[in-house]
């Protein structure tokens, strides 16, 4: 994998997958599809099954450009981050307070060999803490 070698612009994509069983082959190839037209230098997504990592992972493009965030339990659903810099260190942190087991990325990453690039990615839950005030929400 290359190091993009310009700092005239980093391109940012991201996408919520929809944690569906439906057509995930179908959806992992669009949306490789959208990768491959915007190439995009970072990629964060949302709602990742399983499933739908493991089609994506079948992706030459993907598996040659990008490196991606380690998964810790792969059940559910959950973040990935994937970029074409050197990820240099990656934590997952889980939302106490979600019974969806929701959680945030910090993501460590070069940047043109000099600057260290940080990232912060989650899936937020809607919950008494952090749902709008009078909106009913589920974890």
């Amino acid at each position: 994998m290359d190091q993009p070698t310009t700092a005239s612009s980093v391109g940012f994509l991201t996408f919520n997958v929809w944690n569906s069983p439906k057509c995930v082959d179908q959806r992992a190839a669009a949306l490789v599809g959208l990768i491959g037209s915007l190439d995009p230098d970072v990629v964060a997504l949302q709602e990742v099954t399983p499933k739908f990592l493991g089609a994506l992972k079948k992706s030459p493009k993907i598996t040659a450009e990008y490196h991606m965030t380690p998964v810790l339990r792969p059940r559910g659903y959950f973040v990935v981050l994937m970029s074409k810099f050197t990820l240099l260190t990656s934590s997952r942190v889980r939302f106490a307070n979600s019974t969806m087991e929701r959680e945030f990325v910090r993501v460590d990453f070069l940047f043109l060999f000099i600057f260290l690039f940080l990232f912060f990615l989650f899936h937020s839950s809607s919950s008494p803490l952090c749902a709008c005030a009078g909106a009913k929400g589920s974890n």
